[in-house]
């Protein structure tokens, strides 16, 4: 039974530029539009903005809801990554949080200077375990997509330390969404 779909639009450098994604409805034998990732990149092939949409059955009109714009160093290194919310109010994005990474080459790992948040992932870059420490014993859920926006892994955690295991996963950049009943947030970690 066919269920979902995802259709890709490429650049010319070959780079993910929209990704969407649909379901299929048994009822009217048609694919219902469900939500669409936009990427834009620099000359260097870095993803400079990931805007997500989710499709507005009522005015069949995408609507924005969810935005994250990154700026890197000389190296290629992610410095800042911002996070936005749509604000359909007053029709514009409006600050959610913001991360800062510094990075040295006397060290194989980012060290992330977080914003009000509540937890560390590390190692990061990693081979295999990746570690999430936080200050909370309730319940939070960990989502990690393939940069292209692919749905790789979900699970749910309780406590202040757990350990993921990355080692069946291809080499690459991966986003980590931990998501609890007070916060949401998304970081980049590279599985080496």
């Amino acid at each position: 039974i066919v269920r979902y779909r995802i259709a890709y639009a490429y650049d010319t450098n070959g780079n993910v530029t929209e990704y969407i994604d649909y379901e299929w409805d048994s009822v009217t034998s048609n694919w219902i539009v469900r939500y669409r990732i936009a990427y834009a990149y620099d000359t260097n092939g870095n993803v400079t903005e990931y805007i997500d949409y989710e499709w507005d059955s009522v005015t069949s009109n995408w609507i924005a809801w969810y935005r994250i714009a990154y700026t890197y160093d000389t190296n290629g290194n992610v410095t800042e990554y911002i996070d936005y919310e749509w604000d359909s109010g007053i029709h514009d994005w409006v600050y959610y949080s913001k991360r800062v990474s510094y990075w040295s080459e006397l060290t194989t790992s980012i060290s992330e200077n977080s914003i009000d948040l509540n937890y560390i992932v590390y190692p990061n870059p990693t081979n295999d375990l990746l570690t999430i420490e936080t200050d909370r014993f309730d319940q939070y859920s960990i989502n990690i997509t393939s940069l292209n926006g692919q749905f790789i892994y979900h699970t749910t955690l309780e406590g202040p330390t757990q350990q993921i295991d990355l080692s069946p996963f291809q080499k690459g950049i991966y986003f980590i969404t931990i998501r609890s009943k007070d916060f949401v947030t998304t970081e980049k970690i590279i599985k080496l």
